[in-house]
């Protein structure tokens, strides 16, 4: 895996992240403004999924980088 494809695949996966956070972010802020006890569970329980979602998400970035240091291992002698 080319540098030029790790960026690519970690511009990709920072780009989904977004539809979870925002998602997230509407469910709870939702429920805060209602304020009852059906709203807030749901927001819950919706949340805990998007929260997978970005999980899944920053596991595959992971998996991308560790691949590219296999590939790739850095040069001790040229940190700092």
């Amino acid at each position: 895996m080319s540098v030029e494809r790790l960026v690519a695949d970690i511009d990709s996966e920072l780009h989904d992240l977004c539809q979870p956070l925002t998602v997230l972010s509407c469910h709870l802020e939702l429920a805060h403004w209602k304020g009852d006890a059906d709203s807030l569970r749901l927001a819950v329980r919706d949340s805990i999924v998007e929260c997978r979602r970005i999980v899944q998400a920053v596991t595959r970035m992971r998996g991308h980088l560790a691949a590219m240091l296999e590939m790739h291992p850095p040069n001790p002698r040229e940190e700092n």
